[in-house]
């Protein structure tokens, strides 16, 4: 599927992906007619501009599509775009597409970029079509089984195993297992994995300083932010975690969720003037998103 609002563009991506042997390739020119191609089928891969004119942008086709659960377990979403202010890469890579890219490129890069992910998304198809039934002892063996078949997928197999000790609430292992990892590197996701091991076993204070740290060291991990305002809520630091958000929304600003909290918050704070400007986002980036409610 390639959603792309410039025609010519289009049909210059739908030529590159015929030369890379290609046989179905569906062209759709606007956020709303991705969406519904997406209920109708089952795509292996997407290509998403960001900037699709009046319609949802690539960033809200994402979230929709994650939030309705349309999309396979191997299926490869790459965000394209031409844009690369900071508000809109943060944007775009938020709700995460399985690759970036900024044009111009040529068909060797799109090639290689398309090669590597779909190689990775097939060999984790199997953990997460399990993962997505709940069925999570399952889903474990065969983080071990890829994992054994295919060593170059190791860190991607333990991020899943993470997720799957979570789910079975066996916090001590998870924990042994992010820490183990930060010990030996900063990764972001086990970093965060340590807050929410803590925040899941009701510590915290301990929760809120990994976050902390973690925003230290990643400054740009807007998961971490999120975090924290919700351990600093629940302590009673609604000031603290309205502060935290206002830093997440400047490095991502179109997260209409987020913008919705900050608001909420700040209106709890009795801060007219934030509660307004978030509110006001919110409805402005709400417009063609799966989330705007007349609230």
């Amino acid at each position: 599927l390639v959603i792309e609002d410039f025609a010519e563009f289009a049909r210059s991506l739908r030529g590159m992906l015929t030369a890379m042997g290609c046989k179905k390739i569906t062209l759709v020119y606007n956020g709303d007619d991705a969406v519904q191609a997406c209920k109708e089928h089952k795509y292996d891969v997407i290509l998403s501009d960001y900037n699709l004119g009046n319609s949802k942008d690539g960033q809200q086709v994402l979230e929709e599509l994650h939030h309705f659960n349309l999309l396979k377990s191997n299926t490869v979403f790459m965000m394209i775009t031409a844009e690369n202010t900071s508000a809109m890469v943060m944007g775009a890579l938020e709700f995460q597409p399985d690759n970036y890219l900024t044009k111009p490129f040529s068909t060797n890069i799109l090639k290689a970029r398309l090669d590597k992910a779909i190689i990775k998304k097939d060999l984790l198809a199997p953990i997460v079509r399990l993962k997505h039934k709940k069925q999570w002892e399952p889903a474990l063996a065969m983080c071990e089984q890829v994992t054994n078949e295919n060593p170059k997928v190791k860190m991607a197999c333990l991020r899943q195993k993470f997720y799957c000790l979570r789910a079975l609430k066996r916090f001590d292992q998870a924990l042994e297992l992010v820490t183990d990892l930060v010990n030996d590197r900063p990764l972001p996701w086990a970093m965060l994995g340590i807050g929410e091991i803590f925040y899941a076993k009701g510590e915290l204070s301990r929760a809120a300083e990994q976050f902390k740290d973690m925003i230290t060291e990643f400054p740009m991990a807007l998961e971490a932010y999120d975090w924290l305002a919700r351990v600093q809520y629940q302590l009673g630091q609604s000031s603290e975690a309205q502060n935290t958000l206002v830093k997440a929304v400047e490095r991502s600003p179109k997260a209409l969720q987020r913008q919705k909290l900050l608001g909420k918050v700040a209106e709890e704070n009795n801060d007219i003037e934030t509660m307004t400007s978030a509110f006001r986002q919110a409805v402005k980036y709400g417009n063609k998103s799966a989330f705007a409610s007349a609230d």
